[in-house]
């Protein structure tokens, strides 16, 4: 028997929702600025997402570029200034004082954080979960 209902629509893309990215600074540096090496950890780390966090301060589309990544739930890599760590801090526990502003994430860890390169699908660095 065949299904009488019509398949579903597909809303029409919307490339105001993408045009953003085309002011992007990131869009003329290597990727591994931005999505680290797996395996890179401590020091290292923190220089490769400092060096991208550097690049994200002077973007001019830093804060649209940071909305998005908030807003679609974004699990991997450094998007407007702030890592995956910071953007799941952000979402999970919003700052106490609002003054404190999204450069103090970092500072702000949530209990049981975890990154597991377990749970992170191929070609992937980490993925969050709970411990």
């Amino acid at each position: 028997m065949r299904n009488s209902f019509p398949p579903p629509r597909l809303p029409a893309p919307q490339s105001s929702e993408w045009e953003w990215q085309l002011d992007a600074r990131c869009r003329t540096e290597s990727i591994s600025i931005f999505y680290p090496p797996r395996g890179v950890r401590g020091a290292a780390l923190r220089r490769i997402e400092n060096a991208a966090k550097l690049h994200c301060a002077t973007c001019p589309v830093v804060d649209r570029c940071r909305s998005f990544a908030l807003e679609n739930f974004e699990p991997y890599g450094i998007w407007g200034g702030l890592t995956a760590s910071e953007r799941f801090e952000l979402l999970v526990r919003p700052p106490d004082n609002p003054s404190i502003g999204i450069e103090n994430a970092s500072r702000r860890r949530p209990a049981g954080l975890r990154l597991s390169p377990d749970l992170a699908p191929p070609g992937r660095r980490h993925a969050v979960s709970f411990c």
